[in-house]
């Protein structure tokens, strides 16, 4: 799912997010925050990079000008899913 990451401190969120939690292969909690009312997914968190927030690109109000500059976690790509061969690639999460 396209996202991007910026500063935790840099994000206001007004209203209220649900979170479903997972733990992650690396022992990281992962936080998928979404909207109780439509149930569409807009944040994400992880406790690897606390001082992040990932803002799901498909929540933007202008979803076309989100640029992705890398693919990670490919090795859990289905044959279905487009990456652009001119992006880095990375198989898991790639490290800070």
């Amino acid at each position: 799912m396209p996202a991007f990451a910026v500063p935790a401190q840099a994000v206001k969120i007004a209203g209220e997010i649900k979170y479903y939690e997972i733990r992650s292969e690396s022992g990281n909690t992962f936080g998928r925050g979404f909207c109780p009312i439509c149930g569409g997914r807009v944040f994400g968190r992880t406790s690897g990079f606390p001082q992040f927030i990932l803002i799901t690109a498909g929540s933007l109000d202008e979803p076309s000008r989100f640029k992705p500059n890398m693919d990670f976690f490919i090795s859990s790509a289905q044959p279905r899913d487009h990456m652009n061969p001119a992006l880095p690639k990375f198989p898991k999460q790639p490290k800070a």
